[in-house]
């Protein structure tokens, strides 16, 4: 493509994901069929590729001996080139799915292939051997991107779909010799094992220069293996990821390697790992020595001295950063820490929705954050000693009236409060706003009934939590 057109495509391509994920992170979205995805994110992007025009597209590319249809095979003078597969945009791409598309690929003699539902993208090269895993050759998140760098990233790799990149030998071929290449020379040269590294050593030993294997690998390492150009999976986390053992909140020793990428905190919401990337890029320049633990349901930074000073948990779409502030600390982007983390070290929070949120704003914050993390006592849980029976006797919750069991703006559930300080929900009788009852209406293993449950105040809904909080400074 020339260079109007490239413009022209990635101006396409980044209305086709912006609107995606404006989709994806508004809550409450319309069920989109595997057509609406095709229609609305997928086949723009295949235009802006290149794709387009009769003989050139084949819809509904009937399997040989068989009843099974691929959604898209692209052509060039009537030879089918790559194959895509098309799956909602709600829905995972599952091994099934690849599974599936690959050994309709081989049947047909189709090198290329792609698996796609508009927020992820499995890239396939039917003709490696041995197995499913070797001829899947990229894995790209359509939609991992919140800054223009990270975009254009995005949409070099996007490129290798091309039309361009796949018909000329320069393109999507010489892109995967060269991955290819690349892989199995570092693997030989940093083998000090191999027939290679034995050869150099014996080389230096005929020079008259003693060197143990670990020396050679280590001099390649330094001096002829540059990092890869080849761009293949999201930018590396920054370092201090270091194994963890403390007790958490509930008193529950966990030890576990930090991964975000595994981790349940932001299990199916990937897309904010990039928020999370700049946090700890941000934590590593203000506070070098800091090491990062997964404390199951978010994940904690602390100093050298082991004393905590940050904590990130996902909600919904946003990340809620806790920072050890005084409470006296007032700034326009902080709020009150409402029992988010169930720590009292943890005073404020700031939510941010992308990794631009993360600005100087922010470092000022943490910066102070760090600084107050050694003037807090051991940690412990928050206790207010209050119970409903309390708020009922202090006359903030009359019998009979209303209570709201409220996910976002979403109404889960009604009940009426009882002259005994009870919940009366579905004929059931519950002493306590927590009950496990109530986290399973709203879709959870736990929750917070404090938090969860509202009454109606002055025309708008308040928190059981803001009630108690009234009573505890009484």
């Amino acid at each position: 493509m020339d260079q109007p057109l490239i413009e022209v495509a990635q101006e396409i391509i980044r209305q086709t994901l912006d609107e995606a994920k404006a989709f994806i992170n508004t809550p409450a979205s319309v069920k989109l069929s595997e057509a609406d995805t095709k229609a609305y994110f997928i086949e723009p992007l295949l235009a802006a590729l290149g794709w387009r025009g009769i003989g050139i597209v084949s819809r509904e590319f009937r399997v040989k001996s068989s009843g099974e249809f691929i959604d898209y095979v692209m052509l060039e003078d009537g030879k089918p080139l790559l194959a895509i597969e098309a799956k909602p945009i709600q829905t995972s791409l599952t091994a099934k799915d690849s599974a599936q598309l690959v050994q309709y690929c081989v049947i047909e003699g189709i090198q290329w292939a792609a698996l796609t539902n508009g927020r992820e993208l499995q890239f396939f090269n039917t003709y490696l051997t041995p197995d499913l895993d070797a001829k899947r050759v990229l894995t790209l998140s359509l939609l991992g991107y919140d800054t223009d760098a990270e975009f254009i990233a995005v949409v070099q790799q996007l490129a290798l779909l091309s039309r361009q990149s796949i018909i000329l030998p320069q393109g999507a071929e010489s892109w995967l010799r060269q991955r290819r290449m690349d892989d199995r020379l570092r693997s030989v040269l940093l083998d000090s094992s191999s027939a290679t590294a034995k050869s150099m050593r014996k080389a230096l030993d005929e020079a008259g220069i003693k060197t143990s294997p670990s020396e050679i690998t280590t001099w390649v390492r330094s001096n002829l293996l540059k990092e890869s150009t080849v761009i293949t999976q999201p930018k590396p986390m920054p370092p201090s990821l270091v194994p963890a053992q403390e007790d958490d909140v509930f008193g529950n020793t966990v030890e576990r390697k930090f991964d975000p990428l595994t981790s349940s905190v932001f299990k199916s919401h990937l897309h904010l790992l990039p928020i999370l990337q700049e946090i700890m890029q941000l934590v590593a320049k203000l506070d070098p020595d800091s090491n990062w633990r997964d404390m199951r349901h978010y994940f904690a930074a602390s100093n050298k001295a082991g004393e905590t000073f940050l904590a990130i948990k996902r909600s919904g779409n946003v990340i809620i950063v806790g920072l050890s502030l005084p409470e006296s600390a007032a700034h326009p982007r902080l709020d009150e820490e409402t029992f988010d983390f169930r720590w009292n070290r943890i005073t404020k929070t700031v939510s941010l929705s992308g990794a631009r949120e993360v600005d100087d704003q922010l470092s000022n914050l943490i910066s102070g954050a760090i600084e107050n993390a050694g003037l807090f006592p051991s940690r412990s849980k928050r206790f207010f000693g209050s119970n409903m029976r309390d708020l009922l006797n202090a006359g903030l919750v009359q019998p009979g009236e209303k209570l709201f069991l409220m996910k976002g703006t979403f109404q889960v559930a009604q009940a009426t409060f009882t002259p005994s300080a009870q919940i009366d929900w579905q004929g059931k009788l519950y002493s306590v706003p927590s009950d496990l009852d109530f986290a399973r209406a709203m879709g959870n293993k736990s929750l917070n009934g404090w938090t969860s449950w509202y009454v109606e105040r002055a025309g708008r809904l308040v928190q059981l939590f803001e009630l108690r909080e009234q009573l505890t400074n009484q």
